[in-house]
């Protein structure tokens, strides 16, 4: 859509019968990718390149409508960074000309969370600007940009715009808590204590407050910025103190923030050198979650991420129970769970978090069974639907393929 044609629109439009028309025909699309596969009736879902050729189709017929731009540019990321731009940017035009703050609000998935999870700040950036222009007394466009500078280690505008946002939203509880984690980062840790005590006054019932004020004396003891703090190595004395004296629920907790620590220290690694350039970060992040919470679901006792020797010498039964259960695993999935544990115990392994030999002797043992897991997963594809409930013939065709795995009985 030109510019000329652009500045012609009015808010009027959203009330048009054509923008129903094109909410309609975009919201049938966006469901028809969520379909489960058995009402497919066989039918492939989409793959990215035509799922952008059908947005392009509803924007050619109706170029009004932006929050198609908006996914359209979203998709094209992970095609044409150039492409990707332009959509993105008619999308965000069109948007700030045509929509009201709480209409933008309500929508902030599409508007930001979606660039957010693509882990591309630096557009998140590009268009929160725009919308304080048009919307300057609006807190949270104030923090979204907070939030994305931190995200692309520009830690003095993320305190600036926090800052904003707690001064347009002073008793707001996540603004405040927000401020505070940026503190964090220059090491101002005296005003990050105060942000996160009056955030938990602005709202007792907001839990992150609390556990970052805790974090900030451990913090301050040790001199240490937040990116720092995250790459900690797990305590293991600190498990075993709390094994024997503390509620379960503590030493859960404590394993469970160390582990999202990984995550995230990762997930920062990629925003600060991803910027503008074609990746798939974000599929491999969702990968490892995802494949992280089946080995937990599997594990006697807790799991802690950064213990390869763990993942190590059960890899090869972990992904036979992983086989097993799902019953849509393929190649491109197996794919993507050797590329995104590679990617998270290299990234351990670059920050000295884990031993080079470690990472490399389990790369070694992956690799070299990696041939026969594939063969296991194509043959009991082949068979796992003619199964049924029959115990023993499920148990003779498992020994078969998969031989004599310890773990077999859990899957019954």
């Amino acid at each position: 859509m030109k510019k000329e044609e652009i500045e012609k629109l009015t808010p009027e439009i959203r009330k048009s019968e054509s923008w129903s028309e094109a909410e309609s025909e975009y919201q049938f699309l966006f469901e028809t990718e969520m379909m489960p596969d058995i009402l497919r009736f066989g039918a492939k879902p989409l793959s990215n390149k035509q799922f952008v050729d059908k947005l392009k189709s509803i924007v050619k017929n109706y170029p009004f409508y932006y929050p198609a731009y908006l996914d359209m540019g979203c998709r094209l990321l992970k095609i044409n960074i150039q492409q990707a731009t332009e959509a993105l940017d008619i999308g965000y035009e069109i948007c700030i000309r045509v929509s009201d703050f709480e209409t933008i609000d309500k929508d902030y998935d599409i508007v930001f969370e979606n660039l957010e999870n693509l882990i591309h700040s630096e557009f998140v950036v590009r268009y929160v600007l725009k919308l304080i222009e048009k919307f300057p007394d609006k807190a949270i466009f104030y923090d979204s940009a907070a939030y994305a500078f931190a995200s692309l280690g520009e830690n003095d505008q993320a305190v600036a715009f926090s800052k904003k946002a707690v001064e347009l939203s002073p008793k707001n509880s996540y603004f405040l808590n927000n401020l505070g984690m940026n503190y964090l980062e220059l090491k101002m840790y005296e005003e990050a204590e105060k942000c996160f005590n009056l955030s938990i006054k602005a709202d007792k019932n907001h839990v992150n407050p609390v556990n970052n004020l805790a974090i900030c004396k451990e913090m301050k003891a040790i001199g240490l910025t937040l990116k720092e703090y995250f790459l900690l190595p797990v305590d293991i004395e600190k498990i075993r103190e709390l094994e024997k004296n503390s509620d379960p629920d503590i030493l859960v907790e404590y394993i469970g923030n160390v582990n999202q620590f990984k995550i995230i220290g990762l997930k920062n690694s990629f925003l600060e050198k991803s910027q503008n350039k074609i990746h798939s970060f974000d599929r491999l992040i969702k990968t490892l979650r995802g494949f992280f919470r089946f080995i937990q679901s599997i594990s006697d006792e807790y799991f802690i991420y950064e213990q390869v020797f763990y993942v190590h010498i059960n890899f090869e039964s972990i992904m036979h129970m992983f086989i097993i259960r799902h019953s849509d695993v393929n190649e491109e999935i197996l794919n993507e769970i050797y590329q995104s544990m590679f990617m998270f115990y290299g990234y351990l392994s670059e920050k000295k978090i884990i031993k080079k030999q470690q990472f490399e002797a389990f790369k070694e043992t992956a690799d070299s069974i990696k041939s026969g897991l594939f063969d296991k997963m194509h043959k009991y594809n082949k068979v796992r639907k003619g199964l049924g409930n029959n115990r023993k013939t499920k148990a003779e065709i498992l020994e078969e393929i998969f031989g004599d795995d310890g773990d077999r009985d859990y899957i019954f």
